[in-house]
């Protein structure tokens, strides 16, 4: 028997699972870390607290799964987009990493979009500027901690550190360096115009030619120590967050698609030819195969929205307690509506001053109501994002569910209702991780690639959730109303500076 180890590195924590070579997850550790927010608006890690983490969970996995580590033949990566680890030439962190919910640089993210335009940024990045994304942090930096600018010799993504800390190789690959806001996902290199406009030198950023599925290197001696793993077993590039949960659902290519509730929430639809929305509310990155893309309509607040309301108001983190609560109230929660932007929010609104708030409350309102809203807002978000979707001409009619909010199941519930078509899921969450490990099948040299290995587990989805038509006609009339407010009140938050 093989084994193959998958980590993905999210926002709020780090999962380790491990496949065996019928892609069974035998055994898989999580430990979570927190975001530190030393000012209003700031978001930021410490990548070393990433790996200690990372070294503890395939302790952990390889101990309380009763895995032989001799028997792991690879190792493959998820991890969260957007975000910036500023290295020195010896490869020492010069400053927290700062991560895509960071709200500092939005003067910056107007700069870019200033000079460029929507329609420039069309033809070189496909995307628009968004505070948290790479080159925003890095123009923050150049503008107000000149002293660590000045000595930065490499920049890379979250997940990308973790692979460097394990192999000693600096690098990335098309999935996750198309976030960063310098990557052309048409010529699939670097966008010279624009590094070239922020005043980066080039060497800085890494070698980008690769794909998620292909081996880096290898697990170093001194990473063997920390980690447990054996020495010298193949690494894989690894992906962004989307694109591993993708593959994790089997969905290489257009014809199937996705709904995430992590932290944050996305809308994923993969496609053959780039195409973009006139407002470039919607990002186009690139997938795990060449020639593939995806549309990403990403919203800022899925998950993190409940966990605020769990563990600030309910002080209950028990999932099914949250679905009883949310069960008790009819659809519509009698007239309760939530805005899910605690921290601003991205399609189609794209404003970083956008605020959350319950609209509606009444005296006959409890938790009970507060909780379903907030479902409903986070359904109606992601709702929102699809419209901006369908209005390129793209669309699909069931979706695959990820994501640790789809353990609710009065959730997968909304989302059916609110979408009005079937929702999917093969009642694992750990998708992102999931995929990581298919990567390592193939650059372990075991597989020959993607195709073969998502056809030797193409189980299915035995989890269906149909929609209740009369609950998405009273929806469709909700979402009207929800989008009213949320146009309003992002109007007038924007006015106040």
């Amino acid at each position: 028997m093989s084994l193959y180890l998958g980590i993905d590195l999210g926002t709020t924590g780090v999962k380790a699972i491990v496949v065996d070579d019928a892609q069974k997850i035998v055994a898989s550790s999580y430990k979570d870390y927190s975001i530190s927010t030393p000012e209003i608006g700031y978001a930021e890690q410490d990548p070393e607290i990433w790996w200690r983490s990372t070294c503890t969970v395939i302790r952990d996995a390889i101990s309380q799964g009763g895995v032989s580590k001799d028997l792991i033949r690879g190792v493959g990566f998820s991890g969260q987009m957007h975000g910036l680890v500023a290295l020195n030439g010896d490869g020492r962190i010069l400053y927290p990493a700062i991560i895509h919910c960071d709200q500092r640089s939005r003067d910056e993210k107007m700069e870019i979009l200033d000079h460029f335009g929507v329609e420039r940024l069309g033809q070189l990045v496909q995307n628009l500027p968004n505070s948290g994304f790479q080159l925003p942090s890095l123009l923050w930096l150049k503008k107000n901690r000149r002293e660590v600018f000045d000595r930065i010799r490499h920049v890379l993504l979250p997940k990308d550190y973790i692979r460097y800390r394990l192999t000693g190789e600096i690098s990335t690959e098309a999935t996750d360096a198309c976030s960063t806001l310098m990557f052309d996902n048409s010529s699939q290199g670097w966008c010279r115009e624009i590094v070239s406009w922020a005043g980066l030198d080039e060497s800085i950023l890494p070698k980008c030619d690769n794909r998620p599925y292909e081996r880096c290197g290898a697990v170093s001696r001194k990473a063997s120590e920390e980690t447990g793993l054996p020495a010298g077993i193949a690494v894989a590039y690894g992906s962004g967050d989307q694109v591993a949960q993708a593959v994790g659902n089997g969905i290489l290519r257009p014809g199937k698609a996705s709904i995430t509730l992590g932290t944050s929430g996305q809308v994923l639809i993969p496609t053959d030819r780039i195409v973009l929305d006139n407002q470039l509310r919607v990002n186009l990155f690139s997938h795990a195969l060449p020639g593939v893309w995806y549309i990403l309509g990403a919203v800022m607040n899925a998950t993190l929205a409940m966990n605020w309301f769990k563990m600030k108001v309910l002080q209950n983190t028990d999932i099914q307690y949250m679905d009883s609560l949310a069960d008790s109230v009819k659809p519509g929660s009698d007239n309760l509506f939530f805005l899910p932007y605690l921290t601003g929010e991205r399609v189609p609104l794209m404003n970083e001053k956008a605020r959350a708030g319950f609209i509606g409350l009444t005296l006959a309102h409890d938790r009970s109501h507060m909780c379903r809203s907030i479902m409903e807002g986070v359904a109606f978000s992601l709702y929102d994002a699809m419209q901006v979707i369908r209005q390129m001409g793209v669309d699909s009619d069931r979706f695959i569910l990820s994501g640790g909010g789809t353990r609710s199941r009065v959730w997968r519930g909304i989302l059916a209702d609110v979408f009005g078509c079937e929702m999917m899921s093969d009642g694992v969450c750990e998708q992102a991780a999931y995929g990581a490990a298919r990567f390592a099948m193939i650059a372990s040299g075991d597989y020959r690639d993607l195709n073969e290995v998502v056809a030797l587990n193409d189980h299915g989805y035995p989890n269906v959730v149909e929609p209740d038509m009369d609950n998405h006609a009273l929806y469709l009339e909700k979402f009207e109303i929800y989008k009213s407010f949320s146009r309003q009140t992002s109007s007038i938050f924007s006015s106040m500076g």
